[in-house]
This record gives C-alpha cells, sequence and structure tokens, in this order.
C-alpha cells in the first residue's frame, strides 16, 4: 500500500504540474489540436513516469554517514505504546477515505453508463449515415458518445439537424470519447486532486474548439453557428463522459471561433514540456546520492538530545561498504505483516526493565541492525545506549526477530541495513516530570 500511496502522490503531482504550465502558457493559444496532444501526454506521462526506476546514482553499498530510521517505538514505563501505531492508525483512516472516494466515483461511472444503455434502449435509434441517431423523448442537450449520437425529437429541423451532426461528427472522428473516458479513470483515481478536475474541465474545452473549428472549416457560416449556439443552450447535459453539442463555456468558444489565429511559432511554447518532465524525471526516478530522497520515508522525527550525525561515527565496522549493505534499494525490506507487524511484535515482546522504572531511566536506544539478503536480522548493534538495562532488552528484541522479507535491488535480494529508535519513557508526556521525581515503588 505504501508504494501505491507513493505513486498516486507522485502522479498527481506530474498532473498538476502539466495542468498548470497549460493554464499559465498555453491557453490563449489557438492551436487545438496541439493542446489536445498536450493532454494526452501529460496524462500518459504523468501515469508511466512514477512506475519508472532508474537508480544509476544509488550507492553500492551503506555509506557510513547514511541510515534509514524506522518508527521511534514508545516504550512506557506503565503500558506498551507506540508513536508508529498512531502513525498506522492515520494512515489506515486516509487510505479508508481514499478508497471510499474511488468506490463512490468507480459506482457512479458505471450507473452513468447503466443511464446512457438505458436511454439508447427505450429511445428511437435509427441509422444516419454511419451514425445511430438516438431520438430522446426527454428534453436533454445534444450529445454524442463514440458513433451514437443522442438528440430530442425538438431538436429535429433538419438545418439544425445537420450542423449539429456535422459538429458531433469532430467529436467522433477525433475519438474524443476516448479521452473523456481516460479522464473520467484519472478522475476516479486523482479524485483527492483538484487539478485533476480542472484537467478534465480544459480538456473537455478543447474538444469543444476542435468540433467548433471543424464545423467552421466545413463552410458552415461563422454568425449562423454562433446564433444555433445560442439557440441550443437549453437542455441538461446528462453524461459528463459524453461530448455535448450544449456547454456550459458558449460564450468562451463563440470568442476563440472570433479570435485571430495565433502565429504557428507559438506551437514551440509546448516545447516547455520537456524540461518540465525532465525535471520530473530527477525528482520520481533517479535515486539521490546517499539516498537522500528517501531517507525519511514511513519514518517520524527522531527525539535527540544529539544531533543524527553524531551516531553515525558509532557504525561498527562490519556494516561498512565491504560488506555490500545498501541503505535504499528498490523494494525495501518488510516485517511478517508490514509495519503493523513489526509493531505488533515490539509491543508484545518489550517490557520495561523494572530496576530501569525504579531508577527513573529513560530516554532513546538507537539500534542498527541488517536485514541480510536472506531475510535473517544480523548485525545487531547499540549504536547509542541510555542505561543497561534498557540498552539489553531494546538489543534482545532485536536480535529476536523473526526473518524479514528481504529488500531487492535488480532482482535480487541484497542486504540492506537499518535503525530503530525505541523511546523508554515513564507514564505520559504529561505526567513524566512528576513520576520522574516520585518513581514507582
Amino acid at each position: 500500500m505504501d508504494n501505491l500511496i507513493l505513486y498516486l502522490v507522485q502522479s498527481s503531482i506530474a498532473l498538476s504540474l502539466f495542468y498548470l504550465l497549460y493554464h499559465l502558457v498555453l491557453k490563449r493559444d489557438t492551436h487545438f489540436g496541439l493542446h489536445r496532444f498536450y493532454f494526452l501526454l501529460a496524462a500518459l506521462v504523468s501515469l508511466l513516469l512514477p512506475l519508472a526506476r532508474a537508480n544509476i546514482f544509488a550507492p553500492i553499498a551503506m555509506p557510513a554517514d547514511t541510515m534509514i530510521f524506522l518508527d521511534t517505538v514508545l516504550i512506557n514505563g506503565s503500558d506498551v505504546q507506540q508513536i508508529a501505531q498512531k502513525n498506522v492508525g492515520n494512515f489506515q483512516i486516509i487510505t479508508g477515505i481514499y478508497l471510499f472516494g474511488v468506490v463512490f466515483l468507480s459506482l457512479r461511472f458505471v450507473i452513468k453508463m447503466a443511464q446512457l444503455f438505458r436511454l439508447i434502449h427505450r429511445s428511437e435509434v435509427t441509422r444516419y449515415g454511419s451514425w445511430k441517431l438516438v431520438v430522446m423523448e426527454e428534453e436533454l442537450a445534444p450529445f454524442s458518445f463514440f458513433n451514437y449520437f443522442f438528440i430530442d425529437r425538438s431538436r429535429m429541423k433538419a438545418q439544425q439537424l445537420e450542423t449539429i451532426v456535422a459538429h458531433e461528427q469532430v467529436h467522433w472522428r477525433q475519438l474524443h470519447s476516448a479521452d473523456l473516458l481516460l479522464a473520467e479513470l484519472l478522475t476516479i483515481f486523482q479524485w483527492f486532486n483538484p487539478f485533476v478536475w480542472l484537467y478534465r474541465s480544459a480538456l473537455e474545452t478543447v474538444h469543444e474548439y476542435l468540433a467548433d473549428d471543424g464545423v467552421l472549416r466545413n463552410g458552415y457560416e461563422s454568425v449562423n453557428y454562433q446564433n444555433l449556439l445560442l439557440v441550443q443552450a437549453t437542455g441538461i447535459s446528462a453524461f459528463g463522459f459524453a461530448n455535448h453539442f450544449n456547454h456550459s463555456l458558449i460564450k468562451k468558444r463563440i470568442i476563440m471561433m472570433t479570435k485571430n489565429k495565433s502565429h504557428q511559432w507559438s506551437q514551440l511554447k509546448v516545447l516547455l514540456a520537456l524540461p518540465l518532465t525532465l525535471l520530473l524525471i530527477a525528482a520520481f526516478t533517479f535515486s539521490l546520492p546517499a539516498g537522500e530522497l528517501l531517507q525519511k520515508v514511513s519514518s517520524t522525527a527522531v527525539e535527540s538530545s544529539q544531533p543524527v550525525a553524531a551516531l553515525n561515527d558509532a557504525v561498527p565496522d562490519t556494516l561498512q561498504p565491504q560488506r555490500k549493505v545498501y541503505d535504499v534499494v528498490d523494494h525495501m525490506p518488510s516485517f511478517p505483516g508490514g509495519d503493523a507487524g513489526r509493531i505488533k511484535y515490539l509491543q508484545e515482546n518489550i517490557t520495561y526493565p523494572e530496576s530501569a522504572r525504579t531508577a527513573g531511566k529513560q530516554g532513546i536506544v538507537y539500534i542498527t541492525f541488517v536485514v541480510e539478503a536472506d531475510g535473517r536480522v544480523t548485525n545487531t548493534q547499540v549504536l547509542r545506549g541510555v542505561d543497561e538495562a534498557l540498552d539489553k532488552v531494546a538489543y534482545d528484541v532485536v536480535m529476536g526477530m523473526p526473518a524479514w522479507e528481504p529488500g531487492r535491488k535488480d532482482g535480487e535480494a541484497v542486504a540492506v541495513q537499518f535503525t530503530m529508535p525505541i523511546k523508554f519513557a515513564l507514564g505520559t508526556d504529561k505526567d513524566q516530570k512528576e513520576e520522574n521525581a516520585a518513581p514507582e515503588k
């Protein structure tokens, strides 16, 4: 699930940046065909780019100045608690909200498709050239879905019908319905991203500009066509994934029809998408030196009176590069049952030592260990301790960990190092001072 969330975030960022480039630089031009191509390419890049992996800058071995920190685990003097458990709970809530949105929009899409086919079934369907003309009794705005053309009976005047069909034929020949289905799927899976809704609306607008331009290129009188748009500006647009002759942006369409055509050289502005794509490639697919990009993934802030850099000096020689121990790989090792399984294991196996509790000892014990290529936990070391008893219980619980699912680099299992802070505290943050002053007896 972590990988899915990371993919969705990266894909959303990419689509948002491509939309902003269109809105700020390309929107006012009249190169509608180029704009449509840009939108489709932006969708494709945003979907595929986060899937790529090109770790050409990834270190071959574990550097001494970098560590991957797991969630800090809080061991309370009276009851075992975890900071990470709260994080997992929040993560589950966020995941549940996201999945609810996906399911809701998916059901809405299925219902709309069912309504569309039911409309075809209960309406009069006739052949109109290469079209299937669906004559509706309901007063809906004319629209098309692939080679189905829907029009209500009141708009069947010969001259109007010919012009409307000419408009919808552009949608059909250029497969605009396929574009809208793609936009619908993007909206379902990125519903949380406000820019995906703007992207979809802008794509629909470009479709209408293309259809209007196609009608005028076929010899229809501009003034008469604009008057027809105003006359036809009634009816309900019932299907968001269909191409509607009537649209809420009538004014913008008329302005675009009367606007002077943009200079051919202005098409070169679309090349600004290239540096944007390169920037996204650098951000999403290339591992930064020493794993800087992923160093804090799945981690919380480490509370310490010493800088983390001071801990790096304590890395034992056995963990140095000659062992080819990695810090970041394509697929990081995972504890049986995931992070929740690791939390449960620590919760059930760590007990606050009575001697440390009585002496009022508390603090963070930093444990480093290596998950080997076969999943075994080895090279367990206390990087920085607090108290002999606390250090020992932390060391023992890590040493006793079951085998992990090993990490993989380029498809091959490899050894990966982790550092796990274990925070021993007496009571809650609110009453720690009080309990420290008068420890339990």
